[in-house]
Parts: structure tokens; C-alpha cells; sequence
């Protein structure tokens, strides 16, 4: 996972002309979140008890979703923080083993967040969630909206089980960015009155290993922005990407993602 986000890190800094996050989010983040939403899938970290175990788990989840989850985290700390997390964890355990944890542990020192608990889930539980969203409450002083998150499965079935993870959801508008924690089922976020009547672009930078299934209301809102070219790249492709996914899994309608 490492070396997948890593080597699209460093060739975006010495060429940021080749636009390699886009290139990320088209040929590693959206193929793994098909692979990842099959019943089928496996997480990150499975105990190995034979070295012959390894090489049936180096495979997509492994490098691309391992990539991915280190990209979200590195957004949700900061690249810098991230950074000078990765630096006391490689001087404190140079030459030696470590588990995931440790990696953990040094991240959370530097950035002083509890590193473990928002992370614990996209590791060691199959798939990831798909983030529903609803307007509960337009008023004139401000816009609420209700956020859910599911296990989402490529078949449409509801999932067996019931995992919560730790979500940072990046919320932008033409007014702004803002940013909220879903860490439970569901939770619904306030935004501001100047957000009133403008299209709101969820998960922006698609930096979060998830779906969002908008409501007609704001899906309608982000028609001129896509067609303006106004959201860049990566948001026009991400919206694609996850309005035709949840079409084929039947949760919206196919003339939405259309």
C-alpha cells in the first residue's frame, strides 16, 4: 500500500504537470472500489500463518486499497503532519520489525489524533461504506443535511454485518470547504446559510475511500459545474463513477447516473 501511494507522491511532486492524482483516482482508487464492494473481497490485514499464505493476499486490496486509505489518512492529517509522522516512525523503528500499530502510534505523537481508532476499521474489515445523503432542514439561516453510511455491495444486497467507520467527509461549495467526522451510523451536519442554494460537492478530492448517494435536489445542483467544468477532474470523475455504481447495484435510479 506504501509503495502504491508513495510512488504517485513522489512523481507529483517533481512533475505536478502529469496530474498524477487524477491518474490515481482513475486507474487505482475507483477499479479497487469495484474489486472491494464484491462479497468476495478480503481485508487489508489477514493473519498469515504460512509464508505461502502472502501471496494470495498481494493483490488489489493489498496495494491499491492499502494506497488509497494511506492517501485519505494523509489528507485527513495534513501532508505535512503526515509527513513528519512517517519520519519518527522510520527513525524510531530503523532496522527493525514493526506491526500496524506502530505506524499507528507515530502518526498519532506527531498529529496528536487518535490515529488507531479512525483507521482500526479500513484495515481489518472487508469493503467500505457508501455515505447517503439527505436535506432535513433548509431553513433560512442554514442548510442540514442527514448523512448515513452502509457496508455497499456491488449485488444491492444489505450486508450481513454492521461495521461503523471513521469517515472524514469533505464537504465544498462555491462558499467554501468544510469538514465533518462520521463515526457513527448516522449524523446530520449543519452548513452554512450561505450554502443555501448552491450546489455542495461531497467528498471533494475524493480523498475518502467511499460512495455518496445524493438526493435529486443536489445531484440536479452539480449538472453546471460538471458541464462549466467548474468541479476539477477528479470530482467530475469520482461523481461518474459513484452515480453509476450505485445505478447498477439498483440503489438510484439509472436515469440519475445518466
Amino acid at each position: 500500500g506504501f509503495a502504491r501511494f508513495l510512488q504517485f507522491l513522489a512523481v507529483e511532486d517533481q512533475f505536478p504537470e502529469w496530474k498524477m492524482w487524477d491518474n490515481f483516482v482513475n486507474n487505482v482508487h475507483y477499479p479497487v472500489l469495484i474489486s472491494d464492494s464484491m462479497e468476495s473481497s478480503h481485508p487489508i490485514e489477514i493473519p498469515v500463518k504460512d509464508p505461502e499464505e502472502i501471496k494470495e493476499i498481494f493483490d488489489g486490496i493489498s496495494y491499491a486499497k492499502g494506497g488509497s486509505i494511506l492517501r485519505m489518512l494523509n489528507n485527513y492529517l495534513t501532508p505535512e503532519v503526515f509527513r513528519q509522522g512517517i519520519v519518527h516512525y522510520l527513525k524510531r523503528f530503523s532496522y527493525r520489525n514493526t506491526q500496524t500499530e506502530d505506524l499507528w502510534q507515530a502518526l498519532s505523537e506527531i498529529s496528536k489524533v487518535d490515529v488507531k481508532s479512525f483507521m482500526e476499521k479500513w484495515t481489518s474489515k472487508i469493503g467500505y461504506p457508501v455515505v447517503t445523503v439527505e436535506e432535513i432542514d433548509d431553513s433560512k439561516d442554514e442548510i442540514s443535511l442527514r448523512l448515513t453510511q452502509s457496508r455497499f455491495l456491488a449485488n444491492g444486497k444489505k450486508a450481513s454485518d454492521d461495521t461503523i467507520w471513521s469517515i472524514n467527509v469533505v464537504m465544498r461549495s462555491p462558499n467554501g470547504e468544510q469538514k465533518f467526522l462520521l463515526a457513527k451510523e448516522t449524523d446530520v451536519v449543519t452548513l452554512p446559510r450561505s450554502w443555501n442554494d448552491s450546489w455542495i460537492k461531497i467528498n471533494y478530492g475524493h480523498y475518502g475511500f467511499f460512495r455518496v448517494s445524493y438526493p435529486d435536489s443536489l445531484l440536479q445542483k452539480l449538472m453546471d459545474p460538471i458541464s462549466l467544468q467548474i468541479l476539477p477532474c477528479i470530482d467530475r470523475l469520482g461523481l461518474q463513477e459513484d452515480c453509476f455504481a450505485l445505478a447498477a447495484a439498483g440503489k438510484i435510479p439509472i436515469t440519475s447516473a445518466l
